[in-house]
């Protein structure tokens, strides 16, 4: 546990790219900012929707505002697992940030254009005149 303070200590505050030479865990560590950044997102979105009346991330604050806090925080520690993983990311506050505010953006995104791509792809279906 102090391994990941120390390493979420040192990638917040100190500004400086968390690897296996000063922290045992990067992986973690990336993964927890990650979450912890999307859960500030949603927060951030929540503050925006209070003061404005309007979401920057259309989403539709209210009794649903905790299951989007949960989700966006879980799904940026997913990616940022992942990203990490595959050394996608470097373990920095930039990538953290990237990762725990855009992901569902780019996701959503991306299964729009595949959804549109598998759509034009589709034979057209003429309709049969009854004679």
């Amino acid at each position: 546990m102090d391994n990941l303070l120390s390493g979420l200590s040192l990638m917040f505050f100190e500004l400086q790219i968390v690897n296996q030479n000063n922290n045992e865990n990067p992986v973690l560590v990336f993964s927890i900012a990650c979450s912890i950044v999307g859960a500030i997102a949603v927060l951030l979105d929540l503050t925006f929707y209070v003061l404005r009346g309007r979401s920057l991330f259309d989403l539709n604050h209210g009794k649903l505002t905790v299951v989007f806090l949960i989700a966006w925080s879980f799904g940026a520690l997913v990616i940022g697992w992942v990203g990490q993983l595959a050394s996608i990311f470097v373990v920095s506050v930039s990538a953290t940030v990237l990762v725990g505010f855009t992901w569902p953006l780019i996701i959503t995104k991306y299964l729009k254009t595949k959804a549109d791509e598998e759509y034009a792809s589709e034979p057209e279906q003429e309709i049969a005149e009854e004679e």
